[in-house]
């Protein structure tokens, strides 16, 4: 236990004054040294009281800092990301056409290249000779992975080219692309041939995010340009669109052509939802 000593100023008076010999004053200075004062503490106990606030570490990299309790600039926060659903809704076209058809050939990004990949290209190639018909004879899709990147669900630089099917054809083929690294594939607009009958030129309809967390606009979405380019400039077979449902984007598609000529006659595109959680 440590030891408080009283003032030496008194001994100092009676020193001046003869009144304390020397070896007195010895015995008295060490009988000090021994005496308690009565209100002495254990250093251990003389614990500085301070507010938690003021306590707190300011500069959390210092070493031997207290902690800090609030959230400090650069400390991970939770995000909610862009997930794409599990379940695929289909979307379909038939010619009616029932005979020569092939089996069903596809591109499915999810399944075959990974759960954020959608399908953001299509590269058409024509029948071999330039006739009236002008049909696609061959499709490739191209995947593209996707990404949350700071709240946004972006491009990267990842792909995969699937070669959907190919018959007698010209080269080279035309490509139509999403390029945009935030905006999405909802389905295809397409021109058929006379009577509905098959396939003869495609587009890819597109939508962004408007507002945080919600995809549109669906009622009128954006397009890319056409694959392959038209021969003509009017139109001469019918107009179809194949569209995901709302908040919904296009994970893949399947078709059926015919085995004598190479024509599209049936087409089905499968959706999937994205939505922040």
């Amino acid at each position: 236990m440590h030891t408080r000593p009283r003032s030496a100023l008194p001994l100092m008076i009676l020193l001046s004054f003869g009144c304390v010999a020397e070896s007195d004053l010895d015995l008295e200075i060490d009988a000090m040294e021994l005496e308690p004062t009565g209100d002495d503490q254990p250093i251990d106990d003389l614990v500085l009281e301070v507010d938690p606030l003021e306590a707190t570490n300011p500069f959390p990299g210092v070493p031997g800092a207290l902690p800090h309790p609030w959230p400090w600039p650069g400390d991970d926060e939770d995000v909610e990301e862009w997930v794409l659903g599990e379940t695929a809704v289909t979307e379909e076209w038939d010619s009616g056409k029932t005979t020569s058809l092939s089996s069903w050939k596809r591109v499915f990004c999810n399944a075959d290249h990974g759960p954020n990949f959608l399908l953001t290209d299509l590269r058409a190639y024509k029948e071999p000779t330039s006739n009236l018909d002008n049909f696609i004879a061959r499709l490739e899709g191209t995947c593209t992975e996707y990404e949350n990147i700071d709240g946004d669900f972006l491009q990267t630089s990842t792909t995969a080219t699937d070669e959907v099917y190919s018959g007698n054809h010209r080269l080279p083929g035309e490509t139509i692309a999403i390029t945009d690294p935030d905006e999405y594939p909802i389905g295809v607009f397409f021109e058929a041939g006379p009577y509905d009958a098959y396939i003869k030129s495609f587009r890819i309809l597109k939508v962004s995010e408007q507002v945080g967390g919600f995809l549109g606009s669906y009622s009128s979405p954006d397009w890319t340009g056409w694959a392959p380019l038209h021969g003509s400039t009017f139109w001469i077979g019918p107009l179809t669109q194949l569209q995901c449902p709302d908040q919904h984007v296009m994970s893949g598609l399947k078709l059926k052509y015919d085995t004598r000529n190479g024509k599209i006659r049936r087409l089905r595109i499968f959706c999937r939802t994205l939505s922040k959680q």
